[in-house]
């Protein structure tokens, strides 16, 4: 599975004035009518506490410039502040923080949540969309890579 190339993101939500996010690798288109979007997150993250509080997220793709901010909002050794310090971040629907300059970005509004074993499955309608035509980050094979066209 290594070697499956994946789309970076930071999954963000904020519930009150408490922001967090992580870094993902994993979502499943679900429907494109209405849009619904399928994320997967660890029960014990702060980013499923603050959606299971708030009823929305955020997705934003990476672009090979921001992989310091995959970086900084994977584990935990930087705290909330540390990762929102790095990038200009907005909000957009739902009040979830949304990147400047992302790749994409959804905002999402919670549909359905499923919690099996370690994890939630969150199902997101996707309220509000952003795109730019720039390079992907991707996750492949342990590291970071660049998305570029094939001619």
């Amino acid at each position: 599975m290594r070697q499956v190339a994946s789309a970076v993101f930071v999954l963000t939500a904020r519930s009150g004035e408490e922001a967090n996010g992580l870094t993902a690798a994993s979502l499943c288109p679900v429907s494109t009518e209405p849009p619904l979007v399928l994320v997967s997150l660890n029960r014990d993250s702060a980013a499923e506490r603050l959606i299971a509080e708030s009823g929305a997220f955020a997705i934003n793709f990476l672009t090979e410039e921001q992989h310091r901010i995959a970086r900084l909002f994977t584990g935990t050794e930087a705290t909330p502040e540390e990762r929102f310090a790095e990038g200009g971040w907005d909000r957009l629907v739902t009040g979830a923080p949304v990147l400047d300059g992302a790749l994409a970005t959804f905002d999402c509004q919670v549909e359905k949540q499923i919690s099996h074993g370690t994890h939630t499955i969150v199902f997101g309608r996707v309220v509000a969309a952003l795109s730019l035509d720039e390079e992907g980050l991707i996750w492949r094979d342990g590291s970071f890579r660049r998305l570029a066209p094939v001619v």
